[in-house]
Formats: structure tokens, C-alpha cells, sequence
């Protein structure tokens, strides 16, 4: 019987999505693959969740708009839920992932905002420290992203 109600819970993780370390301790010691595999299923799951919650948070930040008499503010199609990424990269992945972008030609408030997770608000203030790094660089030494 216990090993039968073992069955029907991982095939119910399964099915969900649900990391299985998460109800069997056992599974915390499996391969390199398969922690990146949980891994990934847990992130789809947020971003499931960030797309049904996403349009119920603009009609909320309408509602609320629309109270305060705010017609303007209160377009639905102007609104935009900004989430915070779910996957957490290292410094220096980040970096790395920027040089890289900079490479490729990607432009620079794109780099700060898609790439090293700067905010839109942030970007003013970013692009015009760099200007003046660039203003006051040695020409001598290359510049980094």
C-alpha cells in the first residue's frame, strides 16, 4: 500500500510539475540534470502564474485609477506589470551575458534593462553616467559594457 501511495504522488508531481524534491527527500540527491530540470519547471510554473496574475493586477491598478478619478492613468491597454525576473544570475553572468550583447550590436539601454536587470526608471541616470565616463575616459583604455 505505501509503495502504491508512492507511485500515486510522484505521478501526481509529475503531472503538476511539482519538483518531487519537494515531497521525497530521496530525489534531492538525483543527478546535475535533473536539479536543472526541477529548476526549469519551477520557473515555467512562475511565469504561468505571472501571466494569470498579470491581467487581474492591471484591472486592479485600473479600479483603483479609475476611483481616484485618474481617467488618463486608468487606460487598461497603457498599463504594464513589471516583474522582477524569477531566474537570479550571478554577477558575473550577467556580465558576461553584456559583453556579449555588446558584441552582437544590442544597444545599450537595452543591455542595462534586458540584460543586467536595471529598471526603466533606472536608465536615464545610467545612460548619463556612462556619457560621462565616456566624456572623462582615457582614450587609451577600452570601454566595457
Amino acid at each position: 500500500i505505501r509503495m502504491a501511495i508512492k507511485d500515486d504522488v510522484e505521478a501526481l508531481v509529475a503531472v503538476t510539475g511539482t519538483p518531487l524534491h519537494f515531497v521525497t527527500p530521496d530525489a534531492a540527491s538525483g543527478s546535475a540534470e535533473g536539479a536543472s530540470t526541477m529548476r526549469e519547471s519551477l520557473v515555467f510554473r512562475a511565469e504561468a502564474r505571472q501571466r494569470a496574475a498579470g491581467s487581474a493586477l492591471i484591472e486592479a491598478m485600473a479600479g483603483a485609477f479609475e476611483e481616484m478619478g485618474d481617467a488618463e492613468r486608468a487606460d487598461r491597454s497603457a498599463l504594464r506589470v513589471i516583474w522582477a525576473p524569477i531566474e537570479r544570475h550571478s554577477l558575473s553572468e550577467r556580465m558576461s551575458a553584456a559583453t556579449q550583447a555588446k558584441t552582437a550590436g544590442l544597444p545599450q539601454s537595452s543591455i542595462y534593462t534586458d540584460v543586467m536587470g536595471y529598471s526603466p526608471s533606472e536608465l536615464p541616470r545610467l545612460l548619463a553616467e556612462r556619457a560621462q565616463d565616456l566624456l572623462f575616459a582615457d582614450t587609451n583604455t577600452p570601454v566595457q559594457p
